[in-house]
C-alpha cells in the first residue's frame, strides 16, 4: 500500500547515501524520495565496520523540503532522525536511543549527485550501560551537537 501510494505522486528516486556524521561515523543505507520533496532513510553507522559491538548505529530519517523549488541547485530541507545507538569507551558500553531534529542543505551537483550537509541537536536516553572497567565515573551526555556530510547518488537520473 504505501509502494502504490509512492508511485502515485510525481518522480519516485531511489538513491544511495554514504556519509560521515558526529553520531553515525560512517554511515550507509537506502534512500526513496518522492516528488522531489520527500525522503525517507535507513542508515547504518560504524567505524568502518570495525568492532561494531563496540560501536554501531541504527538510524532512520525523515525530511521534507523548505521550499517548493530549488534555489541555484540548492535544496533546504528540515526532517528528523531517530535511531539506536551503542557506544564504547575505555570504561563504559552505553545503549542509547536519539532523536534528532534537523536542517539541511543538498546541493544538486549533477543529474545523478547531491552533496549534502546538515546540522542538528541529538536529544539521548540511555537504555542500559555495563561497565567495563573500574577507574572512572562518566555520564553520557544527554544534549549533543549532530553535523553531517553525505554523497547521495541516484540509481537513475534525475531532472534538473
Amino acid at each position: 500500500m504505501v509502494f502504490v501510494a509512492l508511485h502515485s505522486g510525481a518522480q519516485t528516486l531511489v538513491k544511495m547515501h554514504a556519509g560521515y556524521s558526529y553520531l553515525e561515523h560512517f554511515s550507509a543505507g537506502p534512500i526513496v524520495e518522492w516528488r522531489s520533496r520527500h525522503s525517507v532513510s535507513v542508515r547504518y553507522g560504524s567505524n568502518f565496520f570495525y568492532q561494531p559491538a563496540n560501536f554501531s548505529t541504527f538510524f532512520a530519517e525523515y525530511q521534507r523540503s523548505i521550499l517548493p523549488g530549488n534555489l541555484h541547485r540548492l535544496i533546504p530541507a528540515a526532517g528528523i532522525k531517530i535511531g539506536y545507538t551503542i557506544f564504547t569507551d575505555e570504561y563504559y558500553r552505553w545503549n542509547i536511543v536519539s532523536v534528532v531534529p534537523l536542517f539541511s542543505l543538498r546541493y544538486r551537483a549533477s543529474d545523478r549527485l547531491d552533496l549534502v550537509a546538515g546540522s542538528g541537536v541529538a536529544i539521548c536516553r540511555i537504555e542500559s550501560v555495563t561497565r567495563i572497567h573500574f577507574g572512572e565515573i562518566g555520564k553520557y551526555k544527554q544534549y549533543l551537537p549532530e553535523f553531517n556530510v553525505a554523497i547521495h547518488y541516484s540509481m537513475r537520473r534525475m531532472k534538473q
